[in-house]
């Protein structure tokens, strides 16, 4: 999913840029194809930003698309958009899963590592020419077909450039996991983006969707108290969240030190 702040259904922006890259990559934008139409997807505007785009040959294998309500699924001011595709006409029965958070070689948060690996991965795919090698073998499909040579080619050129993906990802490794986590930290952060949330309902008059009042009622927050707010104690709170959230993370490692000890105790 991407935001992409312009609508290139609606010309939103000048030189549709948008458009220009998924010419560029040859993806697709599978809702507008399905449906011809492009709804807004930011409250705060009348425009659709959101968009999950993909290869064409990837659409015969979608059963069910669209968008979710405001606030629904995710606290934001974007909208939620959602795929789901049939395994088995996506992958033909093979289904590799994505390897479990913890196992990765780095996030993408971690801006430094992904511009180390891409820059790294790109070094090695020119070295090896592998781009001139897909169009070749991509040229060669489309002539001569599913041949026993080209078949072996495929695989050969695929192993090759999966040892450079994992290698690069090794080398490029991850060593930054951001700020040390704790349950004051969590804590913090979940209060900002619940009274945000808040204060976007009550500028737009719109009442608190069931996600909201769950998230209220698990933060031990009245929801009805705090929808009772007016816009501007509501834009104060949400600054008054966001200092209390800056101020934890300034000493987010001690904090988390202090947790563990507790935890290690029995407490």
């Amino acid at each position: 999913m991407m935001d992409a702040n312009e609508d290139w259904v609606k010309k939103s922006h000048p030189g549709n840029k948008l458009e220009e890259f998924m010419n560029d990559t040859q993806l697709i934008d599978p809702f507008y194809e399905a449906f011809k139409t492009s709804p807004r997807t930011y409250v705060n505007g009348s425009n659709r930003l959101d968009y999950i785009l993909i290869d064409a040959g990837l659409q015969q294998a979608i059963r069910r698309q669209g968008y979710l309500g405001n606030l629904d699924a995710n606290m934001s001011d974007h909208t939620l958009c959602y795929i789901d595709f049939d395994e088995k006409a996506l992958f033909r029965g093979l289904i590799n899963r994505p390897s479990e958070i913890h196992a990765r070689e780095f996030l993408i948060e971690q801006d430094d590592k992904k511009l180390k690996f891409t820059t790294m991965a790109r070094t090695q795919f020119l070295q090896h020419n592998i781009a001139e090698r897909v169009y070749k073998l991509a040229a060669a499909f489309s002539e001569h077909g599913a041949t026993d040579m080209n078949i072996a080619t495929y695989q050969t050129l695929d192993k090759q450039i999966m040892e450079i993906v994992k290698c690069s990802m090794k080398k490029a490794a991850r060593k930054d996991f951001g700020y040390m986590r704790s349950p004051d930290l969590t804590t913090a952060g979940q209060m900002l983006m619940l009274y945000k949330c808040i204060h976007s309902c009550k500028l737009r008059r719109q009442d608190a969707p069931q996600s909201l009042v769950k998230s209220a009622a698990r933060l031990e927050v009245n929801i009805q108290d705090a929808m009772l707010m007016t816009v501007s104690q509501l834009r104060k709170a949400v600054t008054r969240r966001r200092k209390e959230l800056w101020a934890i993370q300034k000493d987010c490692e001690q904090r988390r030190s202090n947790w563990i000890a507790t935890l290690a105790e029995g407490g």
